[in-house]
C-alpha cells in the first residue's frame, strides 16, 4: 500500500472511539477533520488532504515541493513575541525543547516561542514560517489535550467562524475523560505569506497511528491563529509511514 493511500483499516478502531464521543469530534482540531470520513459526509478519500489556500500565496502545484528555505530579511517583528527570525521556510527541522501537555507534546523555544503560557492557552509565536510551524502544532496538541480547557483555547487561538463556534458549543459538553492526544511527527509548508501560512502535517495520534492533514496559520496582527475552517476543507487521512517530501519534526530528533 502506498503511504499516501488512505488507510482506512487503520482507522477503524478509532473510527468507533470518535463516533463514541460527539462531543470530541468538534472539540479537538483533527477530530474536526475527521467528521468528513463519518457517514453521510463527503469523503476525502484520496490520502492528500488538500491545503487550505490563500488568494496571494496558493499552494505549490507539486505534491513533493515546498517553498524555499532560503534565508531573507524576515518580516517585521510585531505582536507578543518581538524576535524577528528569517522569513525562509525552515529545510530542516527546528531546535525545540518539549512540553507535555495532557498526553501530547509541544514544541517550546525561547526565539520562536510560545512566549506567554497561561494553562492551557501558548501564545507569541515569532512572526515568520518557523513561528507559524510552532504554533500550528502547538495549537492542534492543546486542542484537545484537555477538553475542559478547548473552549478557552479556541476563543484565544483559533480564527472566528463557524469552526470555532462549533468547537466552542461542543466542548460544554466534553469532560476530562475525552482527552486526545496528538503529536506533531513531520510537516511540509505548502505556501508561506506574512498574512498566512499553509501547511501539511503529519501527527501521531494517541501514541500510535499516524494522521495527515492540512494546517493554516493565519497571522491576526499580534500571533498567529488556526483557521479551523480551512480544516475542515482539507479533512484528514491515515498514513502508514510519513511520506516524501516531508521534514520529520518530533520529541527526540
Amino acid at each position: 500500500m502506498s503511504d499516501e493511500s488512505d488507510n482506512r483499516e487503520g482507522w477503524t478502531g478509532m473510527g468507533i472511539w470518535w463516533m463514541s464521543s460527539a462531543a470530541l469530534i468538534a472539540a479537538v482540531v483533527i477530530g474536526l477533520a475527521i467528521v468528513l470520513f463519518l457517514p453521510g459526509n463527503d469523503t476525502n478519500t484520496t490520502g492528500n488532504p488538500t491545503p487550505s489556500t490563500d488568494p496571494t500565496t496558493p499552494p505549490s502545484s507539486s505534491a513533493s515541493s515546498s517553498p524555499t528555505s532560503s534565508a531573507g530579511t524576515g518580516w517585521e517583528a510585531a505582536g507578543c513575541n518581538p524576535s524577528t527570525g528569517s522569513d525562509g521556510v525552515p529545510g530542516t527541522a527546528p531546535d525545540a525543547t518539549w512540553d507535555p501537555v495532557g498526553g501530547s507534546s509541544v514544541p517550546v523555544s525561547t526565539t520562536y516561542g510560545p512566549t506567554q503560557i497561561n494553562g492551557a492557552v501558548r501564545q507569541c509565536f515569532e512572526h515568520s514560517p518557523t513561528g507559524a510551524l510552532f504554533a500550528a502544532a502547538t495549537i492542534a496538541a492543546a486542542i484537545g489535550a484537555d477538553p475542559t480547557q478547548t473552549a478557552a483555547v479556541a476563543r484565544a487561538q483559533l480564527v472566528p467562524g463557524p469552526g470555532r463556534d462549533q468547537v466552542i458549543q461542543d466542548a460544554e459538553n466534553a469532560s476530562s475523560s475525552d482527552a486526545f492526544a496528538q503529536t506533531v511527527a513531520a510537516y511540509r509548508f505548502t505556501s508561506c505569506s506574512p498574512d498566512r501560512c499553509n501547511l501539511d502535517m503529519v501527527f501521531t495520534v494517541n501514541g500510535g497511528q499516524l494522521a495527515r492533514t492540512a494546517l493554516s496559520a493565519v497571522w491576526s496582527g499580534s500571533d498567529w491563529l488556526l483557521d479551523t475552517d480551512a480544516l475542515l476543507a482539507g479533512g484528514v487521512a491515515g498514513v502508514e509511514q510519513i511520506p516524501a517530501g516531508f521534514t520529520s519534526w518530533a520529541p527526540g530528533r
